[in-house]
This record gives structure tokens, sequence and C-alpha cells, in this order.
């Protein structure tokens, strides 16, 4: 049998609002205190849509998965998403797609000059703006994702996606910055900031996982040096955000504004193996028996017979997996 997994969803609810200060270095006038804003969500009906032959299944907490012998292969085209409209609402809705796309092309031809298609070569740099394509008229958010390092992430999402975005990403501490009018303005954004040294659009995978763990478990500690990160880009950020976005920006300062994920599922509490590569995964998954614990953001936690296994959605998110068992949560 084969899947893909495709996207998270889930649902979303405050249960947390902290104001607090934060004593940051300030280089030579020692250290500055700082104010920020900390809004924690609870995370429920956490699923991942995962794409198999005739369709779609959810897995939730508690799916079973029994994994073939090298489970992870190559990675697949996205397909395509469209957008509909269902009522009041505006959705989002996928075609699949098993190609695997050319080599240093991320869609396969079908799907490359798709809306969705363009609209993301333009996100991820190589594409050119599109203003009759519907993503493009849709808002978008810029957003900033602390992962225990000197360095930030900044990036950018179309706002249908929202909250969902952050649960991909492997650090449970994130700032929305602003709402841009458009993914072309969002874009202007991102660029601009990530020109600072301590900004970057994609880190690597070993920067965004070193201090993972211990982030999930103390997140407390970790939220004032977040604080600090941020108030370190103030100027840079203001900046850039009025040449981006004109009239449309607000200011950008104190308190700075943090949102955290609670984690669904069984807790952190012991030792989790965290896969880095598609090799480490084979060679920790390949032939067995899993069920999914816990979900994170960013991470899967797997239990796999007495071991628990931290598999990253960034790892598995578009990549053909093989299993010889699947059973959905409520199917057992």
């Amino acid at each position: 049998m084969r899947l893909v997994p495709r996207t998270v969803y889930a649902s979303f609810k405050v249960v947390d609002i902290v104001e607090d200060s934060a004593q940051c270095w300030a280089g030579l006038m020692g250290r500055e205190k700082i104010r920020y804003r900390l809004t924690t969500y609870e995370v429920s009906d956490w699923r991942v849509i995962t794409q198999v032959q005739g369709g779609f299944v959810e897995l939730g907490i508690g799916t079973m998965v029994k994994f073939g012998g090298d489970p992870l292969r190559e990675k697949v085209c996205p397909g395509a998403e469209e957008l509909v409209i269902s009522g009041d609402r505006i959705v989002m809705r996928r075609e699949p797609c098993w190609e695997v796309p050319p080599k240093g092309m991320p869609f396969c031809p079908k799907h490359f000059n798709t809306n969705y298609g363009r609209y993301i070569r333009y996100v991820f740099g190589s594409g050119r703006p599109d203003p009759g394509n519907p993503f493009f008229k849709l808002p978008a958010l810029v957003y900033m994702i602390y992962y225990g390092s000197s360095r930030l992430k900044v990036g950018t999402t179309i706002v249908l996606k929202g909250m969902r975005r952050f649960l991909e990403q492997p650090s449970p501490i994130a700032s929305p910055l602003v709402i841009a009018p458009s993914i072309v303005e969002a874009r202007k954004a991102e660029v601009g900031i990530s020109r600072h040294r301590s900004v970057t659009q994609a880190p690597k995978q070993t920067e965004r996982l070193s201090n993972l763990v211990s982030m999930l478990r103390d997140r407390v500690r970790w939220v004032p040096r977040a604080a600090c990160a941020l108030h370190s880009l103030k100027t840079h950020i203001s900046v850039v955000l009025k040449q981006a976005l004109s009239g449309h920006a607000t200011e950008y300062g104190e308190p700075y504004k943090l949102i955290s994920l609670m984690p669904v599922g069984e807790e952190i509490g012991e030792r989790i193996l965290m896969v880095h590569s598609v090799k480490e995964a084979n060679r920790l998954l390949g032939g067995r028996q899993c069920t999914v614990s816990a979900a994170f953001t960013g991470l899967l936690i797997l239990r796999c017979g007495s071991e628990a296994v931290g598999l990253p959605f960034e790892l598995v998110r578009d990549r053909l997996i093989e299993v010889e068992e699947l059973v959905p949560v409520g199917q057992g």
C-alpha cells in the first residue's frame, strides 16, 4: 500500500494569554527590559490528510501503521489545490497526484502551470506574480519562527491556511507579524526581513530540530529568549514592513506577540529517537508496527514497541511511503 501525507488539519482554541517582560542583552548598554504577550492555543481534532489510492484518509492519534522494509521513498508532485466557494466560505480542494517531478522541479508537467503551481513557485522564489490567479488575491500572513538558536525563520502563508501552518513548523514558538493584502506584498516583506543576518527563509534541518525537544518540555524558559530575538530585529522589521506594505502595515514593536500551540496526545516524558533524515527514518521504522501517539508542532510521535520515534512532518510531507497495513483511528 502506498500513501502520501499532504497537510495537517486541526481546530484551535485560546486557553491562556499572558503579558510578561524579559531582560534582553543590549551590548554595551547592559540589559534592557522589554514586554511580550504570549497567547497559548489548545489544539483539537488534529489529523494528517493522507493521499491513498482512490482518495484520502485521515490519520489521527491512535492510527496504527505497519511500515514496509524501506518505507520512505521519493517526494511526489503536490498535485493541485482549487479554491471553491462553499456558502459563505472559501475552501481549498486538492487534486491528488502520484507523479515524481523531473529533477530540480517542484511539480510534474501536468500541475506545473496550474493556479496552485504558479502560486507555490512564486512563494519559493522561482515564479512571477500572477494577478489573475485567485491565490494571489487572498490576504497573506507574514510570520516568524523561533528555533532556539541565534537565527529566526521568516515565512508567509495565505490566511486560508492560517494557524495550521504553525503545526507544520518544528517549534512551539511563533510570532505573527502582519497580514498583508496579498502574497505579493507578503513575499516582499519576507525577502526584505530575510536580508538581516539573524533571519533566514530556509534554515537547515539540524538547526530546526536541535532544540525542539527541550523547547517542548520547557516552553516557559524559551519564550523570553524568543521575545529578545524579535526585539533585536525591531528596527529592521519596522523599516521592511513600511516599505513592503505602504499604508497597510501597523507599527511593529512592544509588546511582542508570541503564540504557542499545545501538544496533542501523550506528553513527552521520556527519551525520543529524533529522526533527521530519510535514511535514519528507514532504519528506525522499516518493517515495524507503530502507533501515532502524539503530535507536536512539526513533529509526529510514533510509538513503536517500547520506543518513541519523533518524525518531522516536513520530512514526510508529499513523500511516498510504503506501508503493509494501515488502521486509521476508530477502525481497529
